[in-house]
């Protein structure tokens, strides 16, 4: 048996999509439609911490002619431009995973001044079109509300992964919190949208399974810090997403 989230599971999800004939495409691609594919999947990848893993993916990817979008942050632990200069030039769409009104604290102006200077690090690459929140679930801002008195398309963005999408087309799937429905994800859910039949998809084989037999159109979601070959690296991320969902579940305690 495969151990799920490894680089091999990530490709008999590749092959499960295209064997059921699916079409692979990029935010960018949905914010320029007149027409996408049916059925089709947008994939995406929050690059949180180690970008050579993102490469990797995106590689992977490349051998099956697979693009998709890889948000970048503006912190050190991500944002690389040799990993983001490589993955561009495998024909993926890289985007700004944005968290500036954790940043500032909940400062709407100083939050908007922060998302425009780091965007613009982006231009040295072409630029950004799509945009993802980071979900900083320990922090108490959400930073989608950043929204509510600013708005992105002034500086040129298309698309903000999920503002944008007419959810009640698509089922969306991430990782967060280490299952495909984990009930530690805390802010990684789309505004609306359709469930029905997915509450008891938590692997990636339960996934594969439910594609089988689904021609719904799909956006997935993926951390690639999560995804390794190598069993150490596997390891840790293991470890580490199991302390921040215990740490998850205190919060909410004290909260509640």
């Amino acid at each position: 048996m495969i151990r799920d989230f490894t680089h091999q599971m990530y490709l008999e999800l590749l092959l499960t999509l295209k064997r059921k004939g699916y079409s692979f495409y990029r935010f960018v691609d949905y914010a320029r439609k007149p027409q996408l594919n049916n059925p089709h999947a947008i994939l995406r990848h929050d690059v949180d911490r180690f970008p050579k893993r993102a490469l990797k993916l995106a590689r992977l990817e490349n051998t099956l002619d697979v693009k998709s979008t890889y948000f970048f942050r503006a912190k050190k632990t991500s944002f690389s431009a040799e990993m983001i200069e490589k993955i561009k030039g495998m024909g993926h769409e890289v985007g700004y995973h944005y968290e500036e009104l954790s940043d500032a604290k909940g400062d709407y102006g100083l939050a908007w001044q922060l998302f425009q200077k780091n965007e613009k690090r982006f231009d040295q690459f072409g630029g950004v079109t799509s945009i993802a929140m980071h979900g900083r679930p320990l922090s108490q801002w959400n930073n989608q509300d950043l929204w509510k008195y600013h708005n992105y398309h002034d500086v040129g963005i298309l698309i903000d992964a999920f503002q944008d999408i007419d959810w009640k087309d698509y089922l969306y799937f991430t990782d967060t919190g280490r299952s495909w429905n984990s009930p530690e994800n805390r802010r990684d859910r789309v505004p609306s949208g359709h469930y029905e039949n997915t509450s008891d998809i938590q692997t990636t084989d339960d996934l594969m399974s439910f594609l089988e037999s689904c021609r719904e159109k799909v956006v997935i979601s993926t951390h690639p810090e999560r995804w390794s070959d190598n069993s150490v690296s596997w390891a840790l991320s293991l470890m580490q997403d199991t302390l921040i969902n215990q740490i998850k579940k205190l919060k909410r305690r004290l909260v509640s």
